[in-house]
């Protein structure tokens, strides 16, 4: 049986940006991890898959910060080269890649895009002036230009990357899709949440409906790259109306079993269940390095799956959404049991990807398949 996995190794957070809504800002400067700390804390993973009777198939590993780039070169390929020893020696497909924001000498750019194979993301904010080097937003811009500019002549590639969305971009949020759309960038759309900076800009159900529906509409049957979680949520659906299985296409805002499915390794060897309730700095798990596991937490949080199922069972998207997810319902204050604050944004995506779907379903089914050859041959 296959089991995928996702785990967040958080090796430093320190950055050299200093962008306004960092959800990992912290005002203590970190060490950055090294291999032995971070193959002893893969111990503790087992630990925690065994308590929960799992068994991990497919690993998908995130390298994150802070800014991993900031590593010395030698330390971060010895992490990595390390991690994946470990799962090639215990049998289990270890699949890597890393976000930065690619402020980094070329040098280096070029060492991490051969490490990675070219599994780069990064972030963009076309939009506003929240991105910052030194303070200034241009200084931002001008040298992420220039690195992707190299990584554009070099590799013949566009980044993917991931878009904050907050209520100051959300009616402008048009102008990122469309400018990602002449790079031929794939795309993630995520709500911004409060994490290690102070937010007072987060979405609310209503405009996040907004939003969404208007990228879906300007996204589907009309763009060549992808973009998530519309994607993946036009997959699942279709699967829905086949007839096949619809759990297989996974993406982390739709799942109530998180502790079963991710990990995130915070850099002092904290343990959470994923970036985001790491960042929001809820529910931790214990500590790798100490070899402590809070078993009583695990227990709680995985509880989830049956709270949401009370919930939303006779929702006809139930299967798809899973109630959404664990990390919106905390920061709005509704608790890790509650279902998604964003329910009815969530409704109204899927009643419209079906009313997508049911105009030409062969037609969007061909269409797919054309932006997963495309990304793939990039």
């Amino acid at each position: 049986m296959v089991h995928p996995f996702v785990i967040h190794i958080r090796l430093t957070k320190d950055c050299n940006a200093d962008c306004t809504y960092c959800s990992s800002a912290n005002s203590v400067t970190n060490k950055f991890m090294s291999s032995e700390e971070v193959l002893q804390s893969l111990a503790q993973f087992e630990k925690i898959w065994a308590h929960q009777s799992i068994q991990p198939t497919h690993i998908t590993i995130e390298y994150v910060g802070g800014e991993v780039s900031m590593l010395p070169f030698e330390t971060l390929e010895n992490i990595i080269l390390s991690v994946r020893a470990w799962f090639n020696d215990k049998g289990i497909k270890a699949h890597d890649g890393i976000q930065s924001n690619l402020l980094c000498s070329r040098t280096k750019l070029e060492k991490i895009y051969r490490l990675f194979e070219g599994r780069i993301g990064t972030s963009v904010d076309n939009l506003s002036d929240k991105r910052r080097l030194k303070g200034s937003s241009h200084k931002y811009r001008t040298f992420f230009m220039k690195t992707e500019q190299h990584i554009q002549e070099e590799h013949y590639r566009t980044l993917p990357a991931v878009v904050a969305i907050d209520s100051d971009n959300y009616l402008q949020i048009l102008d990122e899709l469309e400018i990602a759309e002449s790079l031929g960038r794939s795309l993630v759309f995520r709500p911004v949440f409060q994490g290690g900076s102070v937010v007072d800009n987060v979405l609310d159900a209503e405009k996040l409906t907004s939003c969404y529906l208007s990228i879906f509409n300007k996204w589907f049957m009309r763009s060549r790259i992808i973009v998530n979680p519309f994607m993946t949520l036009l997959k699942r659906r279709l699967n829905v109306i086949n007839g096949t299985d619809s759990a297989s296409d996974s993406f982390c805002s739709w799942q109530s079993d998180c502790l079963k499915k991710s990990l995130c390794l915070e850099p002092n060897g904290d343990l959470y269940v994923c970036q985001e309730l790491a960042d929001h700095g809820f529910g931790k798990l214990g500590n790798a390095f100490s070899k402590e596991i809070d078993y009583r937490t695990i227990d709680e949080l995985n509880k989830r799956g049956q709270q949401i199922e009370s919930q939303c069972s006779t929702c006809e998207y139930y299967k798809d959404c899973q109630g959404g997810c664990m990390m919106d319902s905390v920061q709005h204050g509704l608790g890790p049991m509650a279902k998604t604050p964003y329910c009815t944004a969530w409704k109204a995506l899927f009643k419209s990807i079906d009313e997508a779907i049911i105009r030409d379903k062969s037609k969007a089914e061909r269409w797919i398949k054309y932006l997963e050859r495309r990304n793939n041959e990039q």
